[in-house]
């Protein structure tokens, strides 16, 4: 029995801030599948672990549960720690376990940019405070339940699970970006961080944050910043050689 058919099965029998910013985005009226995933649909994946095996599967990453889950055609199930992995790839996306969360890798280079995005579930028209209403998309189907006002349960994983999901609910999405660097994570706050990180560079990291009216909550701006400080660092080490 290969690794991954004894890693199903083992399932089976168990059956069991950078920012913290809140993003809002708007209905969207193309469809509500796959709003709770990273991708809409499954897709085909590999799982390479740390011994350096590797196993295909039909994955996707699923922000409600934090989990990256395997469809196996009449279900669908989490991976767990008990078989430890390096990474999973799907469609070009690397993400990264570590320490019980999972990570999307965004960057190569001696420091490396991190996201972690997770979903909650609120009720439309759910105050979350100063009188301000939070959410994405409008489910306004239901798939599973009579009651329109139904929502599902973070412990209804089945369900979760699901691509599509039941009741009249919108999803608040919570991001926080983070780097990898000598095999550690760190929460990254402020852009200003990397001056710390690259000492040697600190003058021409605060000079492009400035020149390049850097944001800390654009993504982009983020991603920028810290190829820019990877670059540096490597004409420096070309310099020393």
């Amino acid at each position: 029995m290969s690794r991954i058919s004894s890693f199903i099965f083992f399932c089976f029998l168990l059956s069991t801030p950078m920012f913290s910013q809140v993003i809002t985005s708007g209905i969207d009226e193309s469809g509500r599948q796959g709003k709770h995933y990273r991708f809409v649909e499954f897709k085909s994946g590999k799982i390479i672990r740390n011994d350096g095996s590797s196993s295909q599967a039909s994955l996707n990453y699923n922000y409600l549960t934090q989990e990256m889950i395997i469809d196996l055609g009449n279900t669908k199930i989490a991976y767990t720690e008990l078989d430890p992995v390096k990474e999973f790839i799907v469609d070009s996306a690397v993400f990264m376990p570590y320490n019980g969360a999972v990570y999307e890798v965004l960057n190569d280079g001696d420091v490396r940019l991190l996201v972690h995005k997770k979903q909650l579930i609120e009720r439309e028209g759910q105050q979350t405070g100063l009188g301000r209403t939070s959410g994405t998309y409008a489910n306004n189907t239901n798939t599973y339940s009579t009651e329109p006002d139904q929502i599902p349960s973070y412990k209804e994983k089945a369900i979760l699970y699901q691509l599509t999901l039941p009741g009249t609910f919108k999803l608040k999405d919570v991001i926080t970006y983070h780097l990898l660097l000598n095999q550690e994570v760190t929460l990254l706050r402020r852009l200003q961080q990397m001056e710390k990180i690259f000492p040697e560079n600190s003058d021409k990291i605060k000079k492009f944050i400035k020149n390049e009216r850097l944001k800390n909550d654009r993504e982009e701006d983020i991603l920028r910043l810290i190829n820019f400080c990877n670059e540096l660092a490597k004409n420096q080490s070309s310099l020393k050689e």
